[in-house]
């Protein structure tokens, strides 16, 4: 087990797992593997590959911002940032992976010396939880396939379902945050559409969805802690409660 769960943890684990890839890719390759990207339109899946690495940088944005504060010298951790901001870039994806993961790997270890000296920030959700999210979601989209619900309503479980793989995703870069992200859009969708949700609740389709919005509730609850969870007074904990009073009324 990791000693500190963090930004820095995150991005280590990333480029980790990058670095682990063959050299003979392309870069935007490897991370579609890292990230599992697994969208049939090639140019949609270089797009969120791009999507992917700008929350990257943003994690390493945050991490140096923590590393400045601490009292650390820049000279431990500075060059390593650098050095995979001027590696890592859209303009790069399609050059060949080899020269550059050589390049990042001696970095690692900074990282990782990075993650352990901040603070812990979060509990990792467990793969049982994370694998119960997505055996959820590939169960209802068999069903969907086979559905004989209105189109309108095949697709407003469609969104749902795109929400909740983004999280997933995201997850693994950014934390806790995507699953607290994917409620608020899930809260947003519930109410714009509360009449499909109140005329359908009985449906297979319906009572699927349910059941996957409540494993990321429990994946939201189990990552933040129970007691962080509750007492958070911010709009967004409040409206990721109320995700949960909709998702229990698919459950009755």
């Amino acid at each position: 087990m990791p000693k500190h769960i963090n930004s820095a943890y995150r991005v280590h684990a990333t480029l980790s797992a990058a670095c682990a890839r063959p050299g003979n890719q392309q870069m935007w390759e490897v991370f579609a593997k890292v990230f599992e990207i697994q969208h049939p339109n090639g140019r949609k899946k270089i797009f969120e590959v791009n999507r992917m690495l700008d929350l990257l940088y943003d994690e390493i944005e945050k991490t140096r911002a923590q590393m400045k504060a601490s009292n650390f010298s820049e000279d431990l951790y500075e060059p390593a940032f650098t050095l995979i901001e001027q590696r890592i870039t859209p303009g790069l994806l399609f050059n060949d992976w080899h020269g550059y993961k050589a390049a990042l790997e001696p970095i690692l270890h900074t990282l990782k010396f990075c993650s352990e000296v901040l603070p812990h920030e979060e509990d990792l959700v467990s793969e049982e939880d994370l694998g119960a999210i997505r055996e959820a979601l590939k169960e209802l989209e068999d069903v969907l396939q086979e559905s004989e619900l209105p189109d309108y309503v095949k697709a407003f479980i469609q969104q749902h379902i795109s929400i909740i793989k983004k999280a997933l995703r995201d997850y693994q870069v950014i934390g806790a945050k995507a699953f607290k992200t994917a409620m608020y859009e899930g809260y947003i969708q519930f109410v714009e559409n509360e009449e499909i949700v109140t005329e359908y609740q009985q449906s297979e389709e319906i009572g699927l969805l349910g059941k996957a919005w409540n494993g990321v509730k429990k994946a939201t609850s189990y990552t933040l802690g129970n007691e962080k969870f509750l007492t958070a007074g911010t709009k967004l904990a409040e409206l990721g409660l109320k995700v949960a009073e909709h998702i229990d009324k698919t459950q009755k």
